[in-house]
Formats: C-alpha cells, structure tokens, sequence
C-alpha cells in the first residue's frame, strides 16, 4: 500500500474502529484492501466505502463525503 492508500485505510479505522479488518461486520473493506488488482479502480472502492455511512440518519449525508473522499484518496 502506498502513503495514500494507508491514509484512507486509517481513515477509515479512525471513525469505524480498528477492529475492521477481517471483520465479517466490514467484508467490503477486507476485500478492499485484498484485491490490490482492483486499487485503481475509483467506481468500485467508492462504492465498497460509501457502504458505512449509517443510512437515514443526521449523519449520513457527512458520512457519504467522508467516505467519497477516503475513496478518492485511496485510488490517488
């Protein structure tokens, strides 16, 4: 993983947890940060990252931001 990549990871960890890889609770993450023949494509690790973003609540429109940057930063 590049400096980006690790920044976007930890990101991530920071508002979630740590605990989050190889968490059956956060698959999509896992997967993200195993498929290193898929870190350029930008469509699916958005869409793997906008997946944690408490959907219907107060939060959820920050939390999509967040996660479209984070998403972002890892393709970078």
């Amino acid at each position: 993983m590049n400096d980006n990549q690790r920044g976007a990871i930890y990101s991530f960890a920071y508002n979630l947890g740590s605990a989050f890889y190889g968490n059956g609770a956060f698959g999509s993450i896992t997967r993200v940060c195993d498929s290193v023949d898929r870190w350029t494509d930008l469509p699916w690790i958005a869409e793997q990252f906008v997946k944690y973003r408490n959907p219907g609540t107060s939060a959820e429109a920050g939390l999509r931001r967040r996660r479209e940057a984070e998403a972002k930063l890892f393709v970078s």
